[in-house]
């Protein structure tokens, strides 16, 4: 089942009962009174675990600042969103329109208060729109339909246009939905399309795994090496006899050279007259050859 958390001040209070989504989609009306942007995560941060689309419609308690000021608000509150579930899939609405108030109250606007407030709110809706579009979050601009519309206040909707406005609400969330479930597809299909993959692989090359595993997890102790010294083969052919005959060559000038060696005088430390005795051709030939 798909949950999405609909979240924002007082305009959302009556907009519960305006959602007739299909029974897979379980739609949650959090309104709150008053509330700025960079107040509201602290209210909806316990609900955003499983949740699956929320929709942030921007409230008009931050458009008496700069511009660029509630874009860096609601920047921050996206953010965080997405710390604490970073597979949610966001969708902001629109600051909604305002009209003159019918009554005196704290919030009622001068007719040159209301010019001024619809210039700055769309200028900050149209870069919302711009950083939604950046971001791939879904953006509703449903909002013009809301005019005249208003209860006398001039802020909050009537049950008509809570309606109204839940009607682009719910079209954004089936889109949502549904890009959710592709999404979830294709990460599925893609899962199925590294197993078959796999089991090709190891069709055609074998489990190589299964050997050495007996190895790692202790099941079979690795070979001992052999203390045994090395045997190298010997050459074939012509090779061979060559080999043979300068072994011959070797045993018969050591043989010579120990010779030699014994039949050459003694010398004592102290005789600095004598030198000692050169060794013979064959027996230095020998020698150079056994090193080589």
């Amino acid at each position: 089942m798909t949950r999405a958390l609909v979240a924002g001040d007082s305009m959302l209070k009556d907009l519960a009962g305006s959602f007739a989504l299909s029974s897979m989609t379980h739609v949650e009306v959090r309104s709150f009174s008053g509330v700025r942007i960079e107040k509201l995560f602290s209210l909806i941060a316990h609900s955003l675990g499983d949740v699956h689309v929320i929709v942030l419609p921007v409230g008009t308690n931050s458009v008496d600042e700069e511009p660029l000021a509630p874009i860096a608000s609601f920047r921050s509150l996206i953010s965080r969103i997405l710390d604490v579930n970073p597979s949610i899939r966001v969708v902001v609405s629109a600051i909604l329109p305002r009209q003159a108030s019918l009554r005196k109250c704290q919030w009622a606007l001068s007719v040159e208060e209301l010019e001024a407030f619809h210039t700055d709110a769309g200028e900050t809706n149209d870069i919302l729109q711009a950083l939604c579009h950046k971001n791939s979050y879904g953006f509703m601009d449903g909002t013009r339909e809301l005019m005249g519309i208003l209860t006398p206040d001039g802020v909050n909707p009537t049950k008509r246009g809570s309606q109204l406005l839940g009607c682009p609400l719910r079209a954004v969330m089936k889109q949502a939905s549904k890009d959710l479930e592709a999404s979830h597809n294709e990460a599925l299909q893609q899962q199925h399309q590294r197993g078959k993959d796999h089991k090709k692989l190891r069709f055609q090359c074998g489990d190589q795994s299964e050997g050495p595993a007996q190895y790692w997890n202790n099941v079979t102790n690795f070979p001992a090496l052999s203390a045994e010294p090395m045997l190298v083969a010997a050459p074939a052919s012509t090779c061979k006899e060559m080999w043979s005959d300068l072994a011959r060559k070797s045993a018969s000038a050591t043989i010579q050279c120990h010779s030699a060696m014994s039949a050459a005088p003694k010398v004592a430390e102290t005789d600095t007259t004598c030198r000692y005795p050169l060794l013979p051709l064959t027996s230095v030939a020998s020698t150079i050859g056994i090193q080589l």
